[in-house]
């Protein structure tokens, strides 16, 4: 994956947190698959039988192998750094999740939530992680 590209779009500290996130992925972590980044001022909440919650990132399958990760900047300007660097680490563990498909299984399920979670975590963003469960806490679903 070209990584010159993948984050030109994006205003100066989302530039820097993606390329500090890309920096510590594996060789080869994308298996071809192409991916953009862009930002949203817009605000997107979460429903699904939870009280509104704000999005962070989006997933979209685009095309075959095609993906966009939309930075809802409203959300994420209240974040530090290092949260900002888990929601990157685990949208990109997402991709490898193939979550965002139109066929399979639902894009928000728990299986893929928890494959991305456990793909980002392996990639070295344990630290990461745990400052982003202090500052964005989800509520439970009922």
């Amino acid at each position: 994956m070209k990584t010159n590209n993948i984050c030109m779009a994006l205003s100066a500290r989302y530039q820097r947190l993606v390329r500090e996130v890309l920096d510590r992925l594996p060789s080869g972590w994308h298996r071809d698959r192409v991916v953009r980044l862009e930002e949203s001022r817009e605000t997107l909440h979460l429903t699904h039988g939870w009280p509104a919650v704000a999005y962070a990132a989006r997933l979209q399958f685009k095309s075959d192998e095609a993906w966009i990760i939309t930075l809802y900047t409203s959300s994420l300007d209240t974040l530090s750094d290092e949260s900002v660097r888990w929601i990157v680490a685990r949208e990109l563990g997402r991709v490898l999740s193939e979550a965002g498909r139109p066929w399979g299984r639902k894009a928000n399920s728990t299986p893929i939530e928890e494959k991305a979670d456990a793909l980002a975590i392996k990639w070295g963003f344990s630290r990461e992680h745990r400052r982003f469960e202090e500052e964005y806490a989800l509520p439970k679903a009922s």
